[in-house]
């Protein structure tokens, strides 16, 4: 009885560790290897969409994919995500850090996006709605 608390303690406490995205915007993983261009202030990836929702933590992405939590990524959607960046340099480690991990196909992304009607994602890289960590299976 008592394995049985503290696992359920466990998967609460877990659970509430995602990340809380602004209103209008939307969980969603990439996995791995995609294109990137740099610019003044954003960073622009070119993504495959995942046949598939994410799931939690990307488990469900097939290598340089994206997807949304909660579905995959509709064929009418974008395949571009542009990711802000503080024009004073204040999020350049995050940056830095973000990138790596979106260059490895074992680690997987998970951040903020919109859609902008404009024929891209856009997310910011602002603190707390963002997160990377290895793949798990």
């Amino acid at each position: 009885m008592k394995f049985l608390l503290l696992f359920a303690i466990f998967l609460f406490s877990f659970s509430s560790f995602a990340i809380q995205c602004p209103q209008n915007e939307y969980q969603m993983f990439c996995r791995g290897k995609m294109p990137a261009h740099v610019f003044n202030s954003y960073t622009m990836f070119y993504m495959a969409k995942n046949d598939r929702k994410s799931g939690e933590f990307g488990r469900f992405l097939k290598p340089n994919t994206c997807a949304w939590y909660d579905r995959p990524i509709g064929p009418a959607e974008p395949v571009k995500i542009y990711f802000s960046r503080d024009l004073d340099g204040s999020n350049v480690a995050q940056i830095q850090a973000a990138f790596a991990s979106m260059a490895d196909s074992t680690s997987t992304i998970e951040f903020c996006a919109r859609t902008t009607n404009d024929g891209y994602f856009f997310a910011d890289l602002d603190p707390g709605v963002m997160r990377w960590f290895p793949v798990f299976r």
